[in-house]
């Protein structure tokens, strides 16, 4: 079987070249480098602001108006209104903590360069050679110990001078004090937009209400030589070896108290962090960071077989895949950096992974580093429980529960509902309103139906009944009222969300204008249905005296039909056959019930299956690197391997960060390109690849459902299935061998 390594020969130029660290808390990006080793540092509570709630006092009353228009018809009246005086405010920025140097003085040419990211240990290696002396340099983040240690070493047992410093875009100042060189800053107080266009700006302020996250980034180090401060930089000289420690802590309190104001104690924390790991020793520090990450990666294992390009340097590899195919670890080798990202991105005790996970080098990220969830956040969880990482999970648990409190407020005040709602972004402010300038995607309401179905995935994986009654079902219920209360009857006498959008995507009316707000689409209706039905799901296993609450979702699972298909044989997205305004959109958000949810499959609804296949093939197979992985996904559900084989192949498209062409792909570290570089896209074609394998459709297993003649013998071993069950799968000629139960 092959190692789970990523190789290089030369150190990162570009960020999308570095490798990415993490454990759920800290996020590194180790460039590698020879003379100056640059590693750029997150942490996953920097953001700008400070608790918020944009209210918006005639929320109600414009959305009865908007009602009103699509009521009849009046699509343009009903997207201006929502647009321009139904959504308000935006989302804060996810910012970077700056950049670790560590500055050698190297002599002599440099030979023999290699850096590796061994997954199976979650570190990183460089080795290489200069005047006869091999350097060797190890990086990894610790869960337990919520430090970052490197480890520098040579074989003349007298190392170069070396000098460590910190730097940052943001607010900061760069000093040494009992021992330890560090980085203090400020987030600022605010973000906002010049414009529709993007055009982002953000400001501080004296004020202390009005003062945002601080932070304080510090390093020490232990060495057999001196060390010394000077000029905010850390000194080492003499020593045979030496070991760096870095930790990052913040004022960030809590997505409802303010980070100057009632913020958490982060100096001495900080402090106090550092001086345990330097009591545990490097040593000590390995042991518990590789007894804690090694068992969760474990965990599940796929083998392919081997294509002998393993010991080719990552970046050449994927250039010779877009050449020739015939790579087949390649495939493995993104499903375990997927796995890699999650255990490194989202832990027990941590923020759920956004945009970016934890790992973003922008100052202004890309769409802000938020949430983004009409598919983006959700993705970024769908191989987790499949891959028995339960406790990756548990984050985005906590995300949905802070924000069904805001979301309650929002569904009260802007739609007159009871139960919670959150909209297409949020951040962690737990920003739950629509956000400004476009209905196109500000006006989606279904990311609490969608979220709260995961969370009863959750359940179904781990059979956690304490979790369901206590957490999950709570959440589902409160959820659910807020589309019940939304419902409305069409003119065939059904039941429908209304209104409802479909994400970013647009209809032509008959005036030949770009529309979204219609009176109901597919999506939200397939949300709505299916979060009713784990309503019901989980109310048979834990109970509900409700009795209103219960005959509400009968009367709604009784009447709603979210389906239909147009006369191109497609299935519909919009309660009529509109015009295409983009017939090869990214989203295909419509397609929501045959995945992630089961409502649609080729065993119990072909004819509604045969039209979601209609449907991708008139959308077409290019798209940016998430929307290639969910159309992964969904080749998979529709138990055609070999095009969704296709997809993954057209996701291992090479790419650079100076390309800005359209059409995703991988950058040469393994992350996804959109591009720019968005992490969805690095779960959503590990989950592909597992779809591929194994399904659970209806209470129905389904092995190797989707197999493509090009996978023709492997295994995959510790495969988690919906009713809690591990198994271990093999595979020989295209033919199931064996399935073993544990």
């Amino acid at each position: 079987m092959a190692d789970s390594k990523t190789l290089y020969t030369s150190p990162a130029q570009y960020w999308t070249e570095a490798n990415p660290l993490g454990n759920g808390r800290i996020g590194a990006m180790v460039f590698g480098g020879i003379s100056s080793d640059r590693v750029a540092l997150n942490e996953e509570t920097l953001i700008s602001g400070f608790p918020h709630y944009f209210e918006h006092p005639k929320a109600l009353e414009v959305f009865e108006q908007i009602k009103n228009y699509v009521a009849d018809r009046q699509y343009e009246e009903a997207q201006e209104l929502a647009s321009y005086g139904f959504l308000f405010g935006n989302t804060e920025l996810y910012m970077p903590a700056g950049d670790m140097f560590i500055d050698y003085d190297i002599d002599g040419d440099v030979k023999n360069y290699t850096r590796t990211l061994d997954m199976s240990k979650a570190i990183v290696t460089v080795d290489f050679t200069a005047n006869d002396i091999k350097y060797k340099k190890e990086y990894f983040v610790s869960y337990p110990d919520n430090v970052m240690v490197v480890k520098l070493s040579a074989s003349g047992n007298v190392l170069p001078d070396i000098k460590v410093r910190f730097a940052s875009r943001l607010k900061s100042e760069c000093a040494s004090e009992n021992g330890m060189l560090y980085l203090e800053g400020e987030c600022p107080g605010k973000s906002g937009s010049y414009s529709s266009i993007g055009k982002v700006r953000f400001e501080y302020f004296d004020e202390p209400e009005k003062r945002g996250v601080r932070f304080k980034s510090g390093a020490k180090a232990i060495c057999d030589g001196t060390i010394t401060f000077e000029d905010g930089v850390l000194d080492i000289k003499g020593a045979s070896e030496a070991v760096i420690i870095m930790s990052i802590k913040t004022s960030y309190n809590g997505y409802d108290r303010h980070p100057f104001t009632d913020g958490k104690e982060y100096r001495n924390a900080l402090e106090q962090t550092l001086n345990t790991a330097l009591e545990l020793g490097y040593e000590e520090l390995l042991r518990r960071h590789l007894d804690d990450y090694i068992p969760l990666f474990e965990r599940i294992k796929l083998d392919l077989g081997e294509s002998g390009r393993e010991d080719m340097p990552t970046d050449e590899r994927l250039k010779k895949f877009a050449e020739d195919k015939n790579d087949i670890s390649l495939y493995t080798l993104l499903f375990d950096f997927g796995r890699y990202l999650t255990i490194a991105g989202s832990r027990a005790g941590t923020q759920a992974m956004n945009l970016t996970g934890i790992w973003n080098q922008e100052i202004i990220a890309p769409w802000r580093g938020n949430y983004t969830l009409n598919i983006n956040t959700e993705m970024n969880y769908w191989p987790t429980l499949m891959c028995g990482l339960d406790e990756c999970f548990e984050p985005l648990i906590e995300f949905v529960k802070t924000r069904s409190v805001p979301g309650a407020r929002t569904a009260r005040e802007y739609y007159g509902a009871s139960g919670f709602v959150i909209h297409h972004n949020s951040d962690l402010w737990a920003h739950t309103t629509p956000v400004s300038f476009d209905a196109q995607y500000g006006f989606w309401h279904g990311a609490s139906g969608w979220l709260t179905c995961m969370l009863y995935d959750y359940f179904e994986y781990t059979q956690d009944k304490d979790i369901l009654a206590q957490t999950i079902y709570p959440l589902m219920k409160e959820a659910a009222k807020f589309y019940l209360d939304l419902l409305w009857e069409r003119e065939d006498g059904k039941l429908s969300v209304f209104p409802a959008t479909s994400p970013e995507n647009r209809f032509r009316t008959e005036r030949n204008n770009r529309c979204s707000v219609a009176k109901y689409t597919t999506m939200s209706d397939s949300i709505a249905f299916e979060l009713f039905e784990k309503c019901k799901a989980a109310i048979a296993a834990v109970g509900d005296d409700d009795a209103e609450f219960v005959s509400k979702i009968d009367r709604a699972l009784e009447n709603m039909n979210p389906f239909a298909i147009g006369t191109d044989g497609r299935l519909l997205e919009w309660n009529e056959e509109f015009g295409d305004d983009e017939v090869n959109h990214r989203h295909v958000s419509h397609l929501y019930a045959l995945h992630p949810a089961h409502l649609i499959t080729p065993e119990h609804t072909p004819e509604l299956a045969e039209a979601c296949k209609r449907s991708l093939e008139k959308r077409g197979d290019a798209g940016t690197g998430w929307s290639l992985a969910w159309k992964i996904n969904f080749w998979a559900r529709l138990n055609d391997g070999n095009h969704a084989l296709k997809l993954l192949d057209m996701q291992l498209t090479p790419k650079v960060e100076t390309d800005e062409s359209r059409g995703g792909g991988t950058y040469p570290n393994l992350f996804d390109a959109h591009p720019p570089f968005q992490i969805d896209g690095n779960f959503g074609a590990p989950s592909g690849i597992l779809e591929m394998l194994v399904d659970v459709r209806n209470g129905e297993l389904k092995l190797l459902p989707a197999l493509p003649d090009k996978w023709k013998n492997g295994s995959l071993k510790g495969v988690r299935i919906r009713g809690g069950k591990i198994l271990d799968i093999e595979w020989a000629d295209g033919k199931l061998v064996s399935c073993i139960e544990r």
